[in-house]
């Protein structure tokens, strides 16, 4: 048997961190929040590690998103407490937010 979705295709988001400052440990940003407003709503997302046995999710924020949005809102907040906010980012790819 061959299964289809055919569902509604939609748009989607990924939002990695990096922090590339001198003698950071937690490059990935493990412990974030990443907020994302756009398309009338708003969804958040926590990076953390682990996952279930033996399996690991990737230290990224997935969102989906209605097919007309094209265009987000981001605003990272960092395990320390500071924001950096991200605008009109563009939708159907994987971001990558380095901190300043």
């Amino acid at each position: 048997r061959v299964r289809e979705n055919d569902g509604a295709r939609g748009n989607w988001l990924g939002v990695a961190r990096e922090d590339a400052r001198p003698g950071v440990a937690n490059r990935s940003g493990y412990g974030a929040r990443v907020e994302l407003v756009g398309g009338g709503g708003r969804q958040r997302r926590w990076i953390h590690a682990g996952g279930s046995y033996q399996a690991a999710q990737p230290p990224e924020a997935c969102f989906g998103l209605a097919d007309g949005v094209t265009r987000v809102e981001l605003e990272v907040t960092w395990p320390d407490g500071q924001r950096q906010s991200v605008t009109g980012a563009a939708t159907r790819q994987r971001l990558v937010v380095e901190r300043r």
